[in-house]
């Protein structure tokens, strides 16, 4: 079973996306891959995700000029950026799990 946690998704509220920095509009945005424990119908784990604004969520999910690999190297870029920014918030207590 995939990993939920609500606090964690709602905690890119307010948050600037980590691939442009747009703020207004950043989600919790889910990892695509398999291995993460994407599936039909089924969401990652919430531990494996991404703070993006919305135009860099759609093309990240829905891009159409961005091939699997691609993907994938979006993903692992920006994944440690969310980490030490939910890091930052655990620490300072703004978040908890």
């Amino acid at each position: 079973m995939n990993h939920r946690s609500e606090r964690l998704r709602q905690s890119a509220n307010g948050e600037p996306c980590v691939a442009c920095g747009a703020v207004g509009t950043t989600v919790w945005c889910h990892s695509n891959e398999s291995q993460h424990g994407k599936g039909m119908s089924l969401k990652a784990h919430d531990l494996l995700g991404l703070y993006l604004c919305g135009k860099c969520h759609a093309e990240y999910d829905r891009g159409l000029t961005w091939n699997r690999e691609q993907r994938r190297e979006f993903f692992r870029e920006y994944y440690p950026k969310t980490m030490v920014r939910v890091a930052e918030k655990l620490a300072a207590g703004e978040l908890k799990l």
